[in-house]
């Protein structure tokens, strides 16, 4: 059996990357010792490397953890992750373009038409992310139990929305750190995850249905950019 410390070494990894993948149930050890220690065994590395591998290919710890889980999950996880990847290298080819036919306006003493060229990059690049970021939250919803508060924060909000509360009303504070704790139960601390909620979030205008309003946009700004100070 591995201590902690002789696993981390073992698979380049630090203490607490080790913690917080026993927490998200990604890599649990295999025992505990008497004093309550993690202690590992020499099949953990393997799925240690399995995990740092996907990591590598540049795939979220919730795509992970779907794909631990279930050996079948592997395939569909691994192709998503091309088509992404795929969708990535295909705005680096853009940019590559772009650049190329930027040079060779601005060496024959043209001026580039450098709104049109950065657009042309930029669609493709944000779609990928925007695209992955959907899917991680999906495969969340389809795990997240919300608890009563939850839903309470949000009636809340509504009915502090409807007063036409100010930011400097004693409530709006309170509903911000409110819906910050709902932002951090719904991402279980996962960086990623948070990032995907808010890059979701900020394509709100786009989505189907009638707009949620500029006033709960607001609310959730703040709650998002407290959450991500404290983790």
């Amino acid at each position: 059996m591995l201590k902690i410390q002789e696993f981390a070494k073992r698979g380049g990894v630090s203490i607490r990357t080790l913690r917080h993948y026993d927490h998200l149930g990604l890599l649990k050890p295999s025992a505990r010792s008497r004093s309550g220690y993690r202690l590992y065994e020499e099949s953990d590395v393997r799925k240690l490397e399995q995990i740092i591998a996907l990591r590598t290919f540049g795939l979220s710890l919730t795509d992970i953890g779907r794909a631990l889980r279930k050996e079948s999950a592997l395939s569909s996880v691994l192709e998503q992750q091309r088509q992404t990847l795929l969708a990535q290298r295909r705005t680096v080819t853009d940019a590559i373009d772009a650049l190329v036919c930027a040079q060779r306006d601005i060496e024959h003493g043209s001026r580039p038409d450098w709104r049109q060229l950065a657009m042309l990059v930029k669609t493709g690049g944000d779609a990928a992310r925007l695209e992955q970021a959907r899917r991680q939250i999906a495969e969340r919803r389809r795990q997240w139990t919300p608890v009563a508060e939850d839903i309470a924060v949000m009636r809340d909000i509504k009915a502090a929305i409807d007063r036409e509360d100010t930011r400097e009303s004693p409530a709006w504070r309170m509903l911000v750190d409110r819906l910050k704790e709902a932002i951090d139960r719904f991402t279980g601390g996962d960086p990623e995850l948070r990032s995907a909620v808010a890059l979701v979030m900020a394509d709100q205008p786009n989505w189907p249905g009638p707009p949620i309003g500029a006033k709960f946009r607001e609310f959730f700004n703040e709650a998002i950019a407290a959450s991500s100070v404290v983790h």
